[in-house]
């Protein structure tokens, strides 16, 4: 267990060595149960943040009267999102780790799923840092929230682009935060270590797993009011 705990957190410094513990059975548990912990803290945090926002600036369209009836069902949504977080992670993580081994299949590259899906939940121990700090800058805002886009903390490269700037710019850059391109590099240079590939080879074959939800961030935009 302290073997595989360090091999984890090798993996913001050292992320080759931590692929000596890949294909250790359980390790994926480890990152995956701190991750969900996170996720789920956040979005229970979040919730109520949230109704009090809509309150102060009720979506376009909608009354005051309409929104405070709809706002009970609207927190238990979001509470049942945190509590099905652990899901949506493994499910997530299981479509990285055959998107990996469908490129190992292409680049000829010898692989095994269940390595890659361990792969994958170590890397994540970047995204916890970047829930972490998402939750330190909600909290350190606290009663000064006054906006649903005040609830996404600005960890990425949007921070500068001036105010106005084209919406899928914004949400492009804006995925981009350090902690993502921590994680993209990461887990390219897990992946050659793996599979005994160059590091070129490593980012060619990761580049999936991030433009995936990247798609569905510039999908999100494009059906965002401007």
């Amino acid at each position: 267990m302290g073997q595989d705990l360090a091999a984890i957190f090798n993996m913001f410094l050292d992320p080759a060595e931590a692929m000596k513990r890949v294909e250790r059975k359980w390790i994926w548990v480890i990152p995956t149960v701190l991750i969900s912990i996170a996720v789920m803290a956040m979005g229970l945090y979040v919730a109520p943040l949230t109704a009090r926002v809509m309150q102060r600036n009720p979506p376009e369209g909608m009354t005051r009267e309409a929104l405070q009836q709809a706002l009970p069902t609207i927190e238990m949504f979001a509470r049942i999102g945190a509590f099905a977080s652990p899901v949506i992670i493994i499910v997530m993580t299981l479509i990285s780790a055959a998107l990996l081994l469908g490129a190992c299949q292409i680049l000829g590259l010898s692989g095994k799923f269940k390595a890659l899906f361990n792969m994958v939940s170590m890397a994540s121990i970047i995204q916890l840092v970047k829930v972490l700090a998402s939750v330190a800058v909600l909290y350190t805002k606290g009663s000064d929230i006054q906006t649903m886009q005040e609830l996404q903390p600005a960890l990425g490269l949007d921070i500068f682009l001036p105010e106005g700037s084209n919406k899928v710019l914004v949400a492009i850059l804006n995925y981009f935060s350090v902690f993502q391109v921590w994680y993209i590099v990461v887990l390219a240079i897990a992946f050659a270590a793996y599979t005994k590939t160059t590091k070129a080879n490593g980012f060619l074959a990761t580049a999936p797993t991030w433009l995936l939800p990247l798609l569905f961030v510039i999908g999100g935009a494009f059906l965002r009011p401007s």
